[in-house]
């Protein structure tokens, strides 16, 4: 039964980005709908980026500052990839072990420079590699332990040589939500951290149950704090809300970022029975989806990506529609939306392109990116 339990886990965390492109309308002025009516829409042009068939399992992305090449971690193979803007592949490194250099699980990914930094919380490494030219080196790996009931989630080192961290703070799955703390770290051997930050919501939870245990599992739509860090500042915010919160990393300015002001996403029984249809093959799981129907309001966005003064917000879709990104420019204080294929969730951003994993290709995960025409 357990096992049974941490398979269901497992594959959430796939269909959180899987959104299907079948089923029909809920109505013809749906939530989303309402949103950009009376937004600008941003021409866009989206093509498929081609990356190499022979990776099937894209599932991050990072570009280096020219543009020129990007880095594409295959999940099926465990391996970094180093391509050029025509998708052939440079070199090669990583690879599944638990080794120097080999990655197991990685959960977050940190182009600096021609540096990349990839954590592996399975194996309590995080690893660095190099570019040199058209190659990626292994560098050396830095080992860490957990603090008691912490579970370190991103990293990040800045362009000062200063290093940060989010950690979920929780009782593993025995607990019906969950905490983050953001905090600065010393970089060494022993890798502590040293300050307490920011103090963020976390992640709400699904109770299953039976007569030998209780546990709480991550659900699609229930709400949880998604973040990003651009340059020095940190920015956050929790699915259900509109305010977007920035930290300053290194003056510990904060900031609350409202002009988007969108009204709560209430859920309705068309909305739940649609959902159902279209994704329940993908977890034949009776609880999990007679949950949706106690869900009062939905999440507002599904993902959280920013590039110099702009926000790009990606919007929980409707099954069967179009995916929707709003584009906010925090200097003129404006909110514009382009359209994308819904399966196409934001990784990266570059002047007018915006890079992403497609998650429905020929049933596989391939980079994917979209041209803003301003």
């Amino acid at each position: 039964m357990c096992k049974r339990y941490f398979f269901i886990i497992w594959v959430l965390v796939i269909l959180y980005f899987l959104i299907g492109c079948q089923g029909n309308e809920i109505q013809e002025n749906s939530y989303n709908d309402q949103l950009i009516s009376n937004l600008e829409e941003v021409e866009a042009v989206y093509k498929v980026h081609p990356v190499s068939e022979t990776v099937f399992g894209a599932g991050q992305i990072e570009l280096f500052e020219d543009c020129q090449n990007m880095i594409v971690f295959d999940s099926f193979s465990k391996e970094l990839l180093l391509t050029n803007r025509t998708g052939e592949i440079l070199d090669t490194a990583g690879g599944e072990g638990r080794g120097p250099g080999e990655l197991n699980q990685p959960v977050h990914f940190r182009m600096l420079g021609d540096s990349l930094y990839v954590l592996d919380p399975t194996t309590y490494q995080l690893s660095k590699f190099q570019m040199d030219n058209e190659e990626i080196k292994f560098h050396t790996s830095y080992s860490y332990k957990d603090p008691a009931e912490h579970f370190m989630a991103t990293y990040y080192h800045t362009e000062t040589g200063a290093d940060f961290g989010v950690y979920q703070v929780s009782q593993g799955y025995l607990t019906p939500e969950n905490e983050h703390r953001l905090y600065r770290y010393r970089l060494d051997h022993s890798f502590n951290p040293i300050d307490e930050l920011l103090v963020m919501p976390g992640e709400e939870r699904l109770m299953l149950e039976n007569s030998d245990f209780t546990i709480y599992i991550p659900h699609q739509y229930l709400h949880r704090t998604h973040w990003y860090v651009d340059g020095d500042w940190f920015y956050y915010a929790k699915s259900d809300d509109s305010t977007i919160f920035r930290y300053h990393l290194e003056t510990g300015e904060s900031e609350e970022i409202t002009f988007l002001n969108m009204e709560k996403h209430l859920n309705s029984k068309a909305y739940s029975d649609l959902v159902i249809q279209t994704y329940s093959e993908n977890v034949d799981d009776a609880e999990y989806w007679e949950a949706l129907f106690e869900i009062e309001d939905l999440p507002l966005f599904t993902s959280l990506i920013v590039k110099d003064h702009f926000i790009y917000l990606t919007l929980l879709p409707t099954p069967g529609s179009e995916g929707i990104t709003l584009l906010l420019d925090m200097d003129k204080q404006e909110t514009r939306y382009f359209r994308t294929p819904q399966e196409f969730i934001p990784r990266a951003v570059c002047g007018n392109w915006v890079y992403g994993i497609d998650f429905r290709i020929g049933d596989t995960q391939q980079v994917g990116k979209v041209q803003l025409l301003k």
